[in-house]
């Protein structure tokens, strides 16, 4: 009987060491960190860096310009007969405001490929004398800022001038079906945002 009972405490001890280890396990499978393999890292980190820039708007991953829409094109020698017309017309005022504005730039090479295609224009200069040269660049600024995924979303935009443009992705048509691509986008500015064209549209002709 002794023998017995003597086998049934050894049991039970050995029962109790058993359960003892299991809980000590158990225990280190909720405490340890879990650790992720170096490539699930480094995958983590791109996916999280991804969406952030997802939230971002085009032209803003660079930060808010300080200086304006007038500013910046007077900057750019790629601008600089732009900025002659926008002088000639009286709109760097309006450009230089703290309004939101959208302008699609034409460069130096769109306003010389005009020169070529106006009758009786053969020179800058008969080009910025022009009667109509407020209302051609008043046709080239839309108002708010609306960057590149914004504008390629729309079917046509308003313009200062009062006509529309149509949009066909990065393609603009302007009142008389001639047409302009959009070249260089999201030129950030404190009061707006500048859109490159490679050709000047034009508003509708009376």
């Amino acid at each position: 009987m002794q023998v017995l009972n003597a086998q049934q405490s050894f049991v039970r001890l050995l029962l109790s060491y058993v359960v003892l280890g299991i809980a000590v396990v158990l225990l280190q499978g909720c405490t340890d960190p879990v650790s992720v393999p170096a490539e699930e890292e480094t995958s983590l980190a791109a996916t999280s860096s991804a969406t952030a820039d997802a939230k971002r708007g085009p032209g803003q991953a660079a930060g808010t310009q300080d200086e304006t829409i007038a500013g910046i094109a007077a900057n750019n020698p790629n601008f600089s007969i732009l900025v002659q017309a926008l002088t000639e017309a009286g709109l760097v005022e309006t450009l230089n405001s703290d309004g939101q504005y959208t302008v699609f730039a034409p460069s130096n090479a769109a306003f010389a490929d005009l020169i070529d295609e106006l009758d009786g224009v053969d020179s800058a200069e008969e080009l910025l004398a022009l009667p109509t040269l407020n209302s051609i660049l008043l046709y080239h600024v839309v108002p708010g800022r609306r960057f590149a995924r914004t504008v390629t979303r729309q079917k046509r935009i308003n313009t200062l001038n009062g006509a529309f443009l149509f949009v066909d992705e990065t393609i603009l048509t302007d009142a008389n079906n001639r047409t302009s691509e959009i070249v260089g986008v999201d030129i950030a500015a404190r009061n707006g945002v500048i859109h490159e064209i490679d050709t000047v549209v034009l508003p509708p002709l009376n």
